[in-house]
């Protein structure tokens, strides 16, 4: 009887503790993501929405962001799937990126889950994406009941693992995780013991007849690429070149060969064939892949291919084939080459482990600059000719600087950085101060570097030399270019950040921090004189077109002064920074407003279109343009996109001297566009059709690097080019768009 109570009374503490600790998590749960929740247009209480729950699904995304529309669907099948199942394990929570609430109560109706309040909640919102460090969208954060990730790092993406299983990703918890790792597992050993079967025959580059068997006993290694037809893409004369490589190391000639299956095109353009010379490639054509091959294939690399991706095969005791690496994008090859051969995660391993100890060993000589120093080379390239030694800039005064140049030509915020760097370069040597300035190309092969370098008057460490610009970078945290490292002679660092100190001028060398703090002041002061004077000139280019009685445009997003240049006299705009133009003023909630705009320059990205009422107005960047919200409607005949809440596909393509009209029917909610007077040349015609437009709308436009005329008022602005739509083109529906 003492045993039986004993029992009885551990039950009951262990079913208090379970109580106890599951409640605890609710809490943890709520605290992370609020008291309420949505579910469709009711508010439920987290505690009880989630209770129970083994994993919940954090899902960012926004109706503006075409990968997030595309994917939504696929993750609401895959739930849907998952509930007519019985499975109740796991909960979906959308955590919006939405722009505003119409948005965010648009996107969220398409949703069978649950959703954070977007109302009066935007802290939490954004809150939660910099906890989980949400770097883009599309994004599924997985937490376990005590608020906490499931899976840390690139372990595991459940986005992938949702369009890999579909329903059967759920619930996502670790155990059902490894569950699914473990059957794929199998299903790939089980795919490749019939891989000599179903492989198709093989090319040589000279047309010869191989058989991937053949291929495979007589080599250590295979890389199966499976591409898309790109030639131009570099990544494919990497290969060739990792091949060769691999082909010169001891023993090379039978150590790997390089299989190209044609998976996907890249676009129109592209074509399979162009790699028959270079590899070996399959005699069918991509279309006459088998799908049990395709699938196959896929199965290997993950479930998911976007080409190029890359497989490493080597050969077991059994002859069968056994996967070494899978790399999407063919990444871990190409930045490795050769050395990274064969890319297994061992050699990966050892490679990391000697990158460190070559920084460790640079940290060392970085007294005196000795780490510029290379194999056999005491000195610098010049374009002189002249071999300029790294120790006389490291006998340099102590007021003398050494500048680390991180760039590259086809990086085109560097050609812009680098006529501003080498005029301040020129105009110290002119002072006679001592600022050297040595060249660390990112270019991709020898011939751009030669090009570029021609550019500079100063030193630059060989092309060849491709790890010590790694390291170099690596030491120095480079995360992007162009990047300015300032040294004194003695290998001290004065700014990671270069780029201000030259910013700021010559005259504040040698960039010290009292040198620094007084420039910054300065620079400051004068960016204050400059926003004042900016903020002035804008107001006289209204006063100007008020009294002219004219359609008066002027900024509503951007920054005054920089963002763009403006002549009312010839109503043309230059457009710099993304800045949103329009004119408020001429809002129409009635009939038909036009207006015309001719392209002046059509090289860099338009927006252009009609805002409604409660378009947003900033005096900063916004990143945000015409039609990226859903207040606005913009047309994109650079990008071929149609905007509103965010982009889609219209394919129209703009050049210099085009004229484009914009219409929009006020009673009708509708918007539509002509090039060069033409409604009805696809896609031209009636695009948009949306209640929001009967509120009223006015001329608006954004642009970066784009120019235009505009003519808003056929009589005050002068006669259009063309003529305002005939009453047919509001007649239909918008032909081939859904209502937006």
């Amino acid at each position: 009887q003492d045993r039986i109570d004993c029992s009885f009374c551990t039950l009951v503490i262990f079913t208090h503790q379970l109580v106890t600790q599951r409640k605890a998590m609710t809490t943890e749960l709520v605290t992370l993501l609020g008291d309420t929740l949505l579910s469709g247009s009711e508010a439920i209480k987290t505690a009880d929405a989630l209770k129970g729950k083994a994993s919940i699904l954090l899902y960012f995304s926004a109706h503006w962001c075409p990968p997030c529309r595309g994917f939504t669907p696929v993750l609401g099948e895959s739930y849907k799937e998952y509930k007519a199942s019985g499975g109740n394990e796991a909960e979906v929570v959308f955590v919006s990126r939405d722009r505003d609430l119409t948005a965010f109560k648009d996107y969220f109706v398409e949703m069978p889950w649950l959703a954070l309040p977007f109302e009066n909640n935007q802290d939490l919102l954004q809150g939660l994406g910099k906890k989980f460090d949400v770097k883009g969208i599309p994004c599924l954060v997985a937490l376990g009941p005590d608020g906490k990730q499931l899976f840390e790092g690139d372990s595991v993406d459940p986005r992938s693992l949702v369009a890999q299983h579909k329903g059967a990703a759920f619930p996502m918890t670790l155990a059902h995780v490894k569950q699914l790792k473990a059957e794929l597992e199998n299903k790939a050993k089980q795919s490749l013991k019939e891989f000599r079967s179903i492989f198709p025959p093989l090319c040589t580059k000279t047309g010869e007849e191989k058989s991937f068997g053949e291929l495979l006993d007589s080599h250590d290694h295979l890389v199966l690429v499976l591409g898309d037809g790109d030639a131009s893409d570099r990544t494919y004369q990497t290969l060739t070149k990792v091949e060769t490589g691999v082909s010169s190391l001891p023993g090379g000639s039978k150590r790997l060969a390089v299989i190209y299956l044609g998976w996907s095109l890249y676009n129109e353009s592209c074509n399979h064939a162009d790699f028959k010379d270079k590899f070996y490639t399959a005699r069918e054509s991509a279309s006459d892949l088998t799908e049990d091959f395709k699938k196959a294939l896929g199965l290997l690399c993950g479930g998911e291919v976007s080409a190029p991706h890359a497989l490493v095969l080597a050969c077991d005791e059994n002859g069968v084939p056994t996967i070494v690496t899978s790399a999407p994008g063919c990444q871990t090859i190409c930045k490795t080459g050769s050395e990274g051969y064969p890319w297994s995660k061992e050699r990966m391993a050892e490679l990391e482990v000697a990158k460190e100890a070559r920084i460790s060993d640079l940290k060392k000589k970085q007294t005196n600059l000795q780490f510029l120093k290379g194999p056999g080379r005491e000195g610098l390239c010049s374009n002189s000719g002249i071999e300029v030694k790294v120790d006389s800039l490291a006998a340099g005064e102590s007021d003398a600087v050494v500048g680390l140049y991180f760039s590259a030509h086809w990086c085109q915020p560097c050609r812009g950085f680098t006529p501003v760097l080498a005029q301040c370069h020129k105009d110290l040597q002119a002072a006679g101060k001592t600022f050297e300035v040595v060249f660390l190309s990112s270019d991709k092969d020898e011939e751009a570097f030669k090009e570029y370098f021609a550019e500079m008057p100063w030193l630059a460490v060989p092309f060849e030399e491709r790890s010590l610009k790694e390291d170099l970078s690596n030491l120095f945290e480079v995360q992007g270019i162009p990047t300015l490292v300032l040294l004194k002679p003695d290998g001290t660092v004065l700014a990671k950040n270069g780029r201000e100190a030259i910013s700021l001028g010559a005259e504040y060398f040698p960039w010290g921090p009292d040198e620094m703090a007084c420039g910054t002041a300065v620079a400051e002061q004068k960016a204050a004189e400059k926003l004042k004077a900016a903020i002035k000139a804008e107001a006289t280019a209204v006063e100007e077109q008020t009294a002219k009685g004219v359609p008066v445009v002027k900024r509503l997003r951007g920054k005054p002064g920089v963002s763009f240049e403006h002549d009312v006299a010839t109503k043309t705009v230059m457009l710099k920074s993304f800045p949103t133009l329009g004119a408020p003023e001429l809002l129409v909630k009635s009939g038909t407003l036009y207006y015309e705009i001719e392209i002046l320059e059509s090289e860099g990205i338009p927006q252009c279109g009609f805002a409604g009422i409660g378009f947003d107005t900033s005096d900063d960047y916004s990143g945000d343009g015409v039609g990226d919200d859903t207040k606005s409607w913009g047309f994109d005949g650079v990008r071929g996109a149609r905007w509103n809440g965010g982009s889609a596909e219209w394919p129209c393509s703009w050049k210099t001297g085009d004229i484009i009209g914009f219409a929009a029917n006020i009673d009708l909610g509708k918007i539509a566009i002509s090039k060069n007077g033409s409604w009805t040349d696809s896609p031209n015609g009636l695009v948009f059709k949306n209640p929001q437009i009967k509120e009223g709308v006015y001329p608006a436009f954004t642009g970066s690097g784009y120019n235009l005329r505009y003519n808003l008022d056929g009589d005050k602005h002068g006669p259009f080019a063309h003529a305002p739509p005939p009453s047919h083109v509001w007649a239909g529906a918008s032909e081939g768009y859904p209502e937006s």
